[in-house]
């Protein structure tokens, strides 16, 4: 004698579509820290930097990509951590990416301050106060900036 079994599968959600929205918003905005046009940053700043970074005329003294490769676990577990409590707490992601950003922007601004080599020339050390490569009247160092943008779709 053959038995018949029937099932009723009952689908209630305990908050995963929700989760699964907001995961979803993650990716409308994107987190830029640098230096930017419009952002009160001088464009001799902008210019310097990306001199530094790339050695377009003076050496190479890359400070950026350095500091995001060695700091890269931290920043992702940092997002991570702030992304679990936009989950649960409801707060920004915007605040969250900013919180980030300022987190990489300190690290960036800490680079400059430290940046040692390769040496100015002789002629850059005879016109400055002192022989640091990234660091001459600070203005470098203060322009460092945080940036949201939404993304276009």
């Amino acid at each position: 004698m053959a038995s018949r079994t029937t099932a009723r599968v009952i689908d209630k959600d305990r908050g995963y579509d929700r989760i699964l929205r907001k995961i979803a918003g993650l990716d409308k905005y994107s987190l830029e820290v640098g230096f930017f046009e419009g952002s009160g940053v001088s464009r001799d700043v902008i210019e310097r930097a990306y001199r530094n970074e790339y050695g377009d005329g003076p050496p190479a003294r890359p400070f950026i990509a350095p500091t995001v490769d060695a700091n890269y676990r931290k920043y992702v577990r940092a997002l991570a951590k702030r992304s679990f409590r936009f989950l649960v707490l409801r707060r920004g992601i915007k605040e969250n990416l900013e919180t980030v950003g300022n987190m990489i922007a300190r690290d960036i601004e800490r680079a400059i301050a430290e940046k040692s080599t390769p040496a100015n020339a002789p002629a850059t050390v005879a016109r400055m106060v002192f022989n640091d490569p990234l660091f001459e009247t600070g203005e470098m160092q203060d322009s460092v900036r945080v940036r949201i943008a939404r993304r276009k779709k």
